[in-house]
């Protein structure tokens, strides 16, 4: 059987980006895309859900195009939807399996993108029932919340994540903090401890978990875009270096 495919029209609001110094928060947004609805399973079908952020997941509108000079929809900021992480990813499960129609979606709805605004809105995918679950988070997490709060809300998350149905292996990918213009390195200081704090409870959870330490602290990585806020993010060779380490991941843990 075919899957069969509903769109649903509603898309979140662009949030405004905030002025927090030395976090990198000024350079983060979140415009969620419209959701393709999964309603039946093809019979030889395999999902994956991507829950994430701008990383996974940027919309575009007027508004976007005129502030940030994003004018499609990608996992920010690759140049193209195909050259992301995730389809990137996709793309390798699909030559390595092409007997399976392996699809894909996204949770990033909820907010700007903290763990527990993709938990608090985790209704919004509960229908997916995924065979693989992607978590790539931890740019959002504010230090006036600190780690204990991160701690919980990852842990929930994961709980939420593992009471599908099909108990779905889980990969979490860690916080993007690239050094911008020759400062030191952000995971020193607080992304450093929502990295550490996210290993943790991974390893608690038997979840792998994958730091992207060494990919955002390379500037080859990042800087392609016309805003700031844009080339903050991974480029495209920061965004085939997600999808390298996240399919080696996935080819040696499972």
């Amino acid at each position: 059987m075919k899957t069969r495919l509903l769109p649903i029209t509603w898309i979140a609001s662009l949030c405004v980006m905030s002025a927090h110094a030395n976090d990198g928060q000024a350079y983060k947004s979140q415009l969620d895309t419209p959701v393709t609805r999964i309603t039946e399973r093809g019979e030889d079908e395999y999902r994956v859900l991507f829950i994430g952020d701008s990383i996974t997941r940027h919309g575009t509108n007027a508004s976007v195009k005129e502030k940030l000079g994003w004018g499609h929809i990608a996992g920010m900021a690759a140049s193209t939807e195909s050259n992301d992480y995730a389809h990137r990813f996709v793309d390798k499960l699909k030559r390595d399996r092409p007997n399976l129609e392996i699809t894909h979606t996204y949770h990033t709805a909820g907010g700007s993108g903290s763990v527990k605004q993709r938990l608090d809105a985790f209704d919004a995918v509960q229908y997916v029932d995924p065979d693989l679950v992607v978590i790539q988070l931890g740019e959002h997490e504010k230090e006036t919340d600190g780690t204990e709060a991160l701690r919980q809300n990852l842990a929930s998350l994961i709980a939420r994540i593992n009471a599908f149905p099909r108990e779905p292996v889980i990969i979490c990918i860690g916080p993007w903090a690239p050094t911008m213009n020759g400062a030191s390195s952000p995971y020193n200081g607080w992304d450093g401890e929502v990295d550490a704090t996210m290993r943790g409870v991974c390893n608690q959870e038997g979840v792998p978990y994958i730091s992207v330490r060494e990919l955002a602290e390379d500037s080859a990585n990042h800087g392609w875009g016309e805003h700031p806020g844009v080339r903050w993010h991974p480029n495209d060779a920061g965004h085939a270096g997600y999808a390298r380490l996240l399919y080696e991941t996935y080819t040696t843990s499972f």
